[in-house]
């Protein structure tokens, strides 16, 4: 039945699967609330975690009554690869921990902040390393290869139309987030950078063929970008989001410029499985260096810089 309804209605297929996995999310924390367990800041992300491994278990049941399993197994390019192609959202990730390490890691009289208690920071680590597995397992592993199954990636246009339809999908599940209390503008903001996010994914996994690759990806922008939180307990997810405005779309060209780049031509051939000349090793080595040491410097200026700032305040 799975597979008949995957085969004849693969987008409303794609999008059903990505509401049950939603309702589960938001079901399970409620039904552990009627059972008497309350939600605190010290366990708010171990019942996330608990929320997205249930969530998860279901989606895998899903793939393999659907026949997708193979996507836990494809070969990838290559780690090297994997990494190159992902450098863009690397780096992102590295700023965003620097800027938040930078910023929080003194108290006032320059004293190191002290951390929440391990069990705490390991619940924080596993619900953001659930949550790219999960989103991911949904939105490239299933919703992007049923795309890629009735709009052959082969053609230009096929590529286009996958990413573009599961980005867009991917961006519009986030405004459910104002059922949780978060505000319309700052959702709204939310779902335009996740729906971006959600085809520079997408990008990278049509081209590194490597979901594992994508989740791990996912995951660690999520750790890294609520890393004051899940490091030292200073605000939530809830309020993280609510703290966007429309100012938050100024890195909206920054998002469509890489997904320019990672979609060039040359690379939309390598999609489309045809034969590309490569650069030679030497000269992949060279720009490989160069671009790691370009992301190191940006990520430690950002990190020197609000710690700098940071110690003018006499510690945040």
């Amino acid at each position: 039945m799975l597979k008949r309804m995957k085969n004849r209605l693969p987008i409303l297929f794609g999008i059903v699967t990505a509401l049950l996995y939603l309702v589960i999310l938001t079901l399970l924390p409620l039904l552990l609330v009627a059972l008497g367990v309350e939600i605190t800041d010290k366990n708010v992300y171990l019942l996330q975690f608990l929320a997205t491994a249930a969530a998860s278990a279901f989606m895998i049941l899903i793939v393999w009554r659907i026949g997708y399993g193979w996507i836990f197994t494809t070969k990838s390019r290559g780690f090297l690869y994997n990494v190159g192609t992902g450098g863009y959202p690397l780096t992102v990730c590295g700023i965003a921990l620097a800027s938040n390490l930078g910023t929080y890691l003194l108290v006032e009289g320059h004293v190191f902040r002290t951390p929440l208690p391990f069990l705490e920071i390991l619940s924080f680590t596993l619900a953001m390393l659930g949550i790219g597995f999960a989103e991911e397992l949904v939105f490239r592993g299933i919703l992007t290869n049923l795309l890629r199954e009735k709009y052959s990636t082969k053609t230009d246009q096929g590529i286009f139309t996958v990413l573009f339809i599961q980005g867009a999908i991917f961006g519009v599940c986030h405004m459910g987030n104002v059922l949780s209390g978060v505000k319309l503008e700052s959702a709204i903001v939310q779902a335009i950078m996740a729906g971006l996010l959600g085809v520079m994914l997408g990008a990278i996994y049509l081209r590194t063929n490597s979901f594992w690759f994508v989740a791990f990806l996912h995951g660690l922008n999520d750790f890294c970008a609520l890393i004051a939180s899940g490091l030292y307990g200073l605000d939530n997810m809830s309020e993280t989001i609510n703290s966007y405005s429309w100012f938050n779309l100024a890195g909206a060209p920054l998002y469509i410029t890489v997904c320019c780049i990672l979609l060039r031509r040359s690379k939309r051939r390598e999609i489309k499985g045809e034969q590309v000349q490569e650069l030679p090793l030497y000269w992949r080595i060279i720009k490989g260096v160069l671009l790691a040491c370009l992301s190191c410097f940006l990520i430690m200026s950002v990190f020197v810089s609000n710690l700098v700032y940071s110690l003018s305040k006499g510690g945040a």
